[in-house]
């Protein structure tokens, strides 16, 4: 199979909590969330990953350091959350009740972000994740983890809504028989017994 892409979310914070879309700004973990993420360090312990790419936004460096990731992390604003725009801090739900059958990775956020902003700036972490030769773990947001997986998978953005990433969840990617596979998706077996 090769080398593994391991995805990793970050942990929970009080926004994650209420299903509010979060921009990238200094959204600390909540202490539920800092008990996943200590939980994800010995699920993660297992690979010697060649490379770490991670958010710099708060929540997601603060679980990639609590996982024990941050020494060899490396800040990739490539990755940061989709910008939400003026839909940032609105739930799924509330945006819908104004447009219906809304969907962020079609139809992009209002003042934000689009599908295709998304995917041009993933563009070269796939091409260094495609590169990498070894384990290579991605600690990131939700939406764009979403996004990633579809791209990686070379299937249209819009159906990346498909995919659950919860929060500290453990998602890897790969090749099977030489095309690009999910090898796994939103394990939380490290999760057990953790409020969150």
């Amino acid at each position: 199979m090769g080398n593994l892409i391991v995805l990793v979310r970050h942990a929970v914070t009080a926004e994650t909590r209420t299903g509010r879309m979060s921009p990238n700004d200094a959204t600390p973990l909540d202490e539920g969330g800092r008990a996943q993420a200590d939980a994800l360090r010995p699920a993660l312990a297992a690979w010697d990953f060649e490379l770490v790419l991670a958010s710099p936004v708060a929540r997601a460096w603060e679980t990639a350091d609590r996982a024990g990731l941050g020494a060899v992390a490396e800040r990739c604003d490539a990755i940061v959350e989709w910008d939400y725009g003026d839909d940032a801090l609105r739930r799924t739900d509330e945006v819908r009740a104004e447009r219906p059958g809304w969907n962020l990775f079609a139809d992009g956020a209002a003042g934000g972000e689009s599908p295709a902003d998304v995917a041009a700036r993933l563009v070269p972490v796939l091409e260094r994740l495609r590169a990498a030769t070894g384990d290579v773990a991605v600690v990131a947001h939700g939406h764009l983890l979403r996004a990633l997986v579809a791209c990686w998978l070379e299937l249209p953005l819009e159906h990346a809504g498909r995919f659950v990433v919860d929060p500290a969840s453990i998602t890897r990617l790969g090749r099977h028989r030489g095309m690009p596979a999910l090898v796994g998706l939103n394990d939380r077996h490290h999760l057990a017994g953790i409020a969150g």
